[in-house]
């Protein structure tokens, strides 16, 4: 007699792999789903686990093929398409996880994880109001989820609507206090209304509850390069803190005791950065790969770009070697820089989002060197060597403050590439036209701070019937207007001196604004070179190395060091002279943007050259030791 075909695993062996994966004994799991897969490939269940154990062990591009095997048996198992939608979206392919989630939530309108998971993913799209939507819907549906409430506030932050972000955030560590995200992110939150011990209060509580929250550190020295209540010594303490706890953490350091500095190949430089693709940062970096002499210099690429673009593709052709670390460990990258014997690295980020310190504290490369290019300041690691800067960043004396050694090109220490494709021609003089003078501003609003206000609020005093406009994203919400003007009031400032504005795009504003006023303890720096390139004079105020110097660092090379002061009473003399002068506010508006042409900010070639002679100098000196 013939015994009937068993084609389906027994449910002792489904729970038993159910059982290995939920209590974290991958290896045991992978190995007991390979083997149901193997006799029954027709059981949507072990494919299901299989790809999760994959991608939970970090093998995302493994998992691909048995989570598509799971949708292709059980078409209609929801959670299966939002196993699948997760595994695409870490994979880059975003197009298909917005399909493959919204399948799940056509299936299953209620299930609050394919919400969720959408949610998060059309918020990194920057689609803000279908994820606010989205989120909100899921937390409908789960009134205590927590990361819900966490993650909205962080859409209505990137939407400007601060204060309901704060509450939001706030919901979420009623639900659970241990939760170390959301007290970061009320902390990001908090510190761009401006409440700055407040914010620092909930960095910090993040990092009692987490101690290795690194990002959380980063958001602490980010936020405390702003804060216009701390000296020099005091902000550079915290970095000091900052290195202490990494030093702590980092158990692995490689030796380059036997790395050879030779002169009969290429000198190897690699350049870590999450910002190659649409940024601000492009605009400087660009020039000097585009430069580069790839006859004496072999570059290499560390790219951690979320979501590279048209403008990621443009750069690889600069670069003999692109290496995509998003999926890379700290370690495995570390690794990778080590084998390809880089003999120095640049990092890019400082303590910005997406950046790989951790990487640079195991000391990949023999030479490790900070650019100012995306941070603007120390990153507090003495396992970095150098940091690029000038006499105008980093002016003699202020040594102490930086963890590297400073290394001073000749001014400029940056180079500057204008989007000349997509800027307007300058404007006339808006004095000119309107008869009076407008004062501006396009600096974030983490840089607007009370005292700031209160010496802008003396020089609108002193100018009659001038005014004040700023513009940012955030006031295109009336909410955040509405706000924004009650705490000029407080500060004394009439509404009805103050435009607050967002233009699309944010060129066109210069041509209504006279004078831009850069902003101190933290100057602006894109922002102050696009007031330049549109025409507009920038008024800047010296404060803290290096970040309060960057100011100095444009306009001294520009021949405009009588627009930079040291103090405050000499920035309110000087705002009320230049707004005294309308001919000659007209005068400098109609030459600035030549000006700038033909000055040593746009010089890539000549300021490439500056940099690759330091690199060889680098090398010369790593090579006597």
């Amino acid at each position: 007699m013939k015994h009937a075909k068993i084609t389906s695993p027994s449910q002792w062996q489904l729970a038993r792999l159910l059982a290995l994966y939920q209590n974290g004994q991958l290896a045991d799991a992978e190995n007991l789903a390979l083997k149901i897969t193997q006799a029954y490939p027709k059981d949507q269940f072990s494919w299901k686990i299989l790809g999760a154990v994959l991608k939970r062990s970090g093998r995302v591009n493994e998992a691909l093929t048995p989570m598509q095997k799971s949708v292709q048996l059980a078409p209609q198992d929801a959670e299966a398409h939002i196993n699948l939608g997760a595994t695409l979206k870490e994979l880059g392919r975003i197009a298909e996880a917005e399909v493959s989630y919204s399948k799940s939530i056509a299936l299953k309108p209620d299930l609050v994880e394919a919400h969720y998971n959408l949610a998060n993913m059309l918020r990194e799209l920057g689609r803000l109001a279908e994820a606010e939507a989205s989120y909100v819907r899921s937390i409908a549906l789960k009134p205590n989820f927590a990361a819900a409430h966490s993650n909205l506030g962080n859409t209505l932050k990137d939407l400007g609507k601060l204060e309901e972000a704060e509450v939001s955030y706030k919901q979420a560590i009623a639900l659970k206090f241990d939760f170390a995200e959301a007290h970061n992110n009320l902390g990001i939150t908090l510190q761009e209304l401006h409440r700055f011990d407040e914010a620092e209060a909930s960095f910090v509580q993040a990092i009692k509850l987490k101690r290795d929250y690194i990002q959380a550190y980063d958001n602490l020295l980010f936020a405390s390069n702003y804060n216009p209540q701390l000296s020099a010594v005091e902000l550079y303490r915290r970095y000091q803190a900052y290195s202490s706890v990494i030093s702590s953490l980092t158990e692995r350091h490689f030796d380059h005791t036997n790395h050879r500095f030779v002169t009969d190949r290429r000198i190897r430089i690699g350049y870590s950065s999450p910002d190659f693709r649409d940024h601000a940062c492009r605009f400087f970096m660009e020039p000097i790969f585009r430069h580069h002499d790839r006859n004496q210099f072999e570059l290499f690429a560390y790219s951690n770009t979320k979501y590279p673009d048209e403008h990621t593709e443009r750069m690889k052709n600069y670069f003999d070697h692109w290496v995509d670390v998003m999926q890379l460990s700290d370690d495995a990258m570390a690794q990778r820089i080590y084998d390809d014997k880089i003999d120095i690295l640049i990092d890019m980020a400082g303590h910005t989002k997406g950046n790989r310190l951790l990487v640079l504290a195991m000391r990949p490369a023999p030479i490790q060197v900070a650019s100012l290019i995306g941070y603007g300041y120390t990153t507090g690691l003495e396992v970095i060597n150098y940091i690029i800067a000038d006499e105008n960043f980093a002016p003699v004396g202020s040594e102490a403050y930086f963890s590297e050694q400073v290394w001073r090109l000749p001014a400029p220490c940056i180079v500057y590439e204008p989007p000349r494709d997509i800027t307007p021609d300058v404007g006339p003089s808006p004095a000119l036209r309107n008869g009076f003078v407008t004062f501006g501003s396009l600096s974030r609003l983490i840089r607007l701070n009370d005292p700031l206000l209160l010496v802008w609020k003396e020089i609108l005093d002193r100018v009659p019937g001038s005014r004040l406009r700023l513009d940012q994203k955030p006031f295109a919400v009336e909410r955040t207007r509405n706000l924004f003007s009650q705490r000029l009031e407080r500060l004394g400032i009439s509404r009805e001196r103050v435009e607050l504005t967002y233009s699309q795009p944010h060129w066109i504003s210069y041509n209504d604004i006279d004078i831009t006023l850069d902003c101190w303890p933290h100057n602006s720096g894109t922002t102050t070179m696009e007031s330049l390139w549109m025409g507009v004079p920038v008024l800047s105020k010296m404060d803290r190395p290096s970040v309060g110097c960057m100011g100095a660092a444009i306009l001294n090379p520009l021949g405009l060091a009588d627009w930079v002061v040291e103090d405050k009473a000499t920035y309110v003399e000087k705002a009320v002279t230049y707004a005294q002068d309308l001919s000659a506010l007209a005068e400098i508006r109609a030459s600035l943007r030549h000006r700038l042409e033909t000055s040593l900010l746009l010089a890539a070639e000549v300021f490439t050259t500056n940099l690759e002679d330091a690199y060889r100098q680098m090398i010369k000196t790593g090579a006597d030791i």
